[in-house]
């Protein structure tokens, strides 16, 4: 497993915390119910895996040996590649050189038995304001910080008095014994300190307790969307761009995707760029992963459900209510009460059963009626299944949704030709126009899915396609006309920041005809290879979605010989094949495949036919990529107003 402590147990914070004086600290064991603990737990390391201080109490325990394997976090490359280190007593005496931080998220969602703490070291006391401001960029201004400081280091500076000019306000309250250190809460809500916070996140701070058990209000914009998940921050784990060293390192013979959240971000910039003034409904059918439904929420993303567990899941990271709609036409009624129950307003309906449904379960929902577009490209095409004419079905149910007084805000329709939204655009205008003329004004228009960030099944350009719908809308609905567009971008988020790595678990050799089915190769040389995902897991979009993924090999070859070779997924069942017929250089067993895109429809629809446990989900962002992070942690992304 030692790529996966290299990749995982390394934090996101950590590196916010800076390397600037090469320093990391570690706990070896953690009782987060019990803060008396944890000054118990402190091992202090460089980078190159020098010991300079330890608590001896602890690691008396352990016979002086520290397992770092068995630790519950890991930071440092060089401690991770040692089964166990030897704490020289001789460091000891650098203690008072440094203060120590414990950083407990307190932001509602999290009770007492999910606090995340994450250590932090600074050196001399001159660090001591850039750390907390450090953290400030991270953190909401005002959450409880819980700050360890070494009281010989306390005692032997001015720090309380002449940084922050105001120590009643930190709660400094003085030094204690020689051997402990000090534990003080640190609620920075008044004094300098505090006003210097508040003046680097530009936004009023408000004080935030730990509660006893989560509340039901929104809180993605109060706590970092990061607690709870281990995330890693690669160094030169990445050989371009591709986890190549650090997966040969890899023991394990299960499949794991890599969940780059840096390339999430960038897509939602990208969308931003070419369609900023359409409002993205991220499809959770698509993949519900927690932590990209996190980022996403950070970001300002909403989200379209199709289903009551969706619902769920959405609103038990945060979301609030009015950024979801309901976008299934056809619902069970349990379903729509429960919308009701948590005033998730907006859902679809293309038909008149639908309608009445709705209006007795739920009458002031707020309703977008969905109408057909023919797609030629559609990847999946739900014409047959949903939708209604808009020029011969979409007019009469309009009307009777009047009179039984539903209240219809809205069009909705999807499609992925550019040419198709053209067309639908202009049908969705002749229908805003008659609702005008029937005393229902509508006010949002959802232009649906089929949006891909990959170029591929024949897909028009995101670029190219942004562009098509950018003239239609203005077109067709010019800024005076003051509608609101939302979109409901899946695979446009999901498929390219998840990578999947699977591994080659046997393997026959065999005549090349029983692949090519051509007696003609009989002499020649083929191979049938097993890998550790099928299509019944994380491959499932060959049988639906009509696509072959590509893999890509990690280990280059001296030479570039091919065999025709098959690839089958692990399942006993003879239609579980990944690749069918191509041409791959001679593979062994335990050697590593890499398939790209992998993000959209494989998580959702994966099964453990044969007793196969789904495929773990390891995320990780790259050291340039943490910047990028610093906007979803100020929460600046561009809300969605459903006003």
């Amino acid at each position: 497993m030692r790529f996966r402590q290299q990749l995982l147990m390394a934090s996101l914070l950590d590196f916010y915390s800076w390397n600037v004086h090469s320093l990391r600290l570690y706990r070896y064991k953690c009782a987060p119910l019990n803060p008396v603990h944890w000054k118990e737990c402190w091992l202090l390391l460089q980078n190159d895996g020098t010991v300079l201080w330890y608590n001896d109490k602890q690691f008396s325990a352990v016979k002086g040996q520290v397992n770092l394997r068995s630790a519950e976090l890991h930071f440092g490359q060089r401690a991770l590649n040692e089964p166990s280190l030897h704490p020289p007593r001789a460091f000891t005496g650098h203690r008072d050189q440094f203060c120590y931080f414990a950083l407990v998220d307190s932001g509602p969602g999290n009770a007492v038995g999910r606090r995340m703490e994450q250590w932090f070291v600074a050196k001399h006391r001159l660090d001591l304001v850039a750390f907390m401001c450090a953290i400030a960029r991270i953190f909401k201004v005002g959450t409880e910080f819980h700050v360890f400081v070494d009281s010989s280091f306390i005692s032997s500076t001015t720090c309380a008095s002449d940084r922050f000019n105001n120590p009643a306000s930190c709660c400094f309250s003085g030094p204690s014994s020689d051997d402990d250190p000090l534990v003080v809460p640190c609620k920075l809500d008044s004094g300098d300190m505090y006003n210097q916070l508040k003046s680097i996140v530009g936004r009023k701070a408000e004080q935030q307790q730990i509660p006893n058990e989560p509340p039901t209000e929104e809180h993605v914009s109060k706590a970092n969307c990061l607690v709870g998940f281990d995330i890693a921050v690669t160094t030169p784990l990445l050989l371009n761009n591709q986890p190549a060293v650090a997966c040969e390192e890899d023991d394990s013979e299960e499949a794991f995707f890599l969940f780059d959240l840096g390339k999430l971000i960038r897509l939602h910039q990208r969308w931003i760029e070419h369609l900023p003034q359409i409002h993205p409904f991220y499809a959770v059918k698509c993949n519900d992963n927690k932590l990209l439904l996190s980022l996403l929420a950070s970001m300002g993303v909403n989200f379209d459900c199709a289903s009551k567990n969706e619902i769920e899941t959405v609103l038990s990271i945060g979301v609030s209510p009015e950024r979801i709609i309901f976008a299934n036409p056809c619902k069970p009624r349990s379903a729509i009460e429960y919308a009701n129950s948590q005033n998730v307003r907006y859902m679809t309906f293309d038909n008149e059963q639908e309608l009445q449904k709705i209006h007795s379960l739920y009458p002031k929902s707020e309703l977008l009626m969905r109408i057909s577009t023919f797609n030629y490209n559609a990847v999946i095409s739900f014409e047959k299944k949903f939708g209604c004419n808009p020029i011969t079905e979409a007019p009469e149910l309009l009307k009777k949704a009047i009179v039984l007084g539903c209240k219809v805000v809205g069009i909705w329709f999807g499609c992925r030709e550019s040419s198709a939204y053209t067309n639908s655009i202009a049908n969705a205008r002749k229908l805003f126009d008659l609702g005008n003329q029937f005393g229902c004004p509508l006010k949002l228009l959802d232009i649906g899915g089929g949006f891909s960030a990959v170029h591929e099944n024949g897909a028009l350009p995101f670029e190219s396609l942004a562009m098509e719908i950018n003239q239609a809308l203005s077109f067709y609905f010019p800024s005076d006309m003051n509608v609101t567009v939302i979109a409901e971008p899946g695979r446009y988020y999901a498929a390219k920041p998840f990578q999947l790595c699977t591994r080659v678990i046997g393997y026959r050799k065999v005549a090349a005809s029983k692949i090519t089915e051509n007696p003609a190769d009989d002499a020649d040389i083929g191979f049938m290879y097993f890998i550790n995902d099928g299509i019944y897991g994380s491959f499932n979009c060959i049988l639906t979605e009509n696509t072959v993924p590509q893999g890509q090999l990690l280990k280059k070859r001296k030479t570039s010989k091919t065999y025709w070779s098959t690839v089958w997924g692990q399942t006993c069942d003879s239609l579980d094949i990944i690749l069918k017929k191509c041409q791959l250089p001679e593979l062994f067993e335990n050697e590593l495949l890499l398939f790209q895109n992998m993000g959209a429809y494989s998580l959702t629809v994966s099964t453990e036919f044969n007793g196969f446990s789904r495929t773990k989900v390891y995320p990780y962002i790259k050291e340039d990529d943490v910047d990028s992070f610093q906007p979803l942690f100020l929460n600046k992304a561009n809300q969605w107003n459903s006003q």
